[in-house]
């Protein structure tokens, strides 16, 4: 009975360390958002048609 609790608990054990792993795991880097004006640009139409 002792070596069941002993595995039921080392794997939980891997399990948690696992997790936490991958969660502490540096992210990748994103692109900061654009700004307003930076969006405003971007949208306009030269010819005034339906798109870029």
């Amino acid at each position: 009975m002792k070596q069941i609790i002993f595995t039921v608990a080392a794997i939980s054990f891997a399990a948690g360390a696992a997790y936490l792993l991958t969660r502490t795991k540096k992210r990748t880097a994103r692109k900061p958002p654009m700004t307003f004006w930076e969006l405003y640009e971007d949208n306009q139409c030269s010819d005034c048609g339906l798109f870029d």
